[in-house]
Parts: structure tokens; C-alpha cells; sequence
């Protein structure tokens, strides 16, 4: 897989990911907490996902 393409399918993926979460704490009712938890994770797998395009553009 290329860097374009992990870049376009990973920026897509985190954001249905939050998109998903938020749906779930909003049904469940855990909104303070979930939001927190959901933003959280959204902004680690971002995190994760950048990290792993550096190790893709250098070929690591």
C-alpha cells in the first residue's frame, strides 16, 4: 500500500471510528464520560496511524 492511499483510508477510518463512537455514547447515555473516552480515542489512533505513515514514507 502506498502513502497516498494509507493516508485517504486511515483519515477515513479514524473518522467513522469517532463518528461510531459518538453514536454508541449518545444511545447509551454515558455522555460526560463517553465523549471524553471517544475524543481520546479518536485523537490516539490518529496519533498511531500518523506515526505509522512516517514508518510507510521512510520505508521503515
Amino acid at each position: 500500500m502506498n502513502k497516498k492511499s494509507f493516508e485517504i483510508l486511515s483519515a477515513i477510518g479514524s473518522v467513522v471510528i469517532l463518528i461510531i463512537s459518538l453514536v454508541l455514547v449518545e444511545e447509551t447515555g454515558l455522555t460526560p464520560e463517553g465523549y471524553i473516552v471517544s475524543f481520546l480515542v479518536f485523537v490516539l489512533l490518529s496519533t498511531v496511524l500518523g506515526l505509522k505513515l512516517v514508518k510507510v514514507d521512510y520505508g521503515e
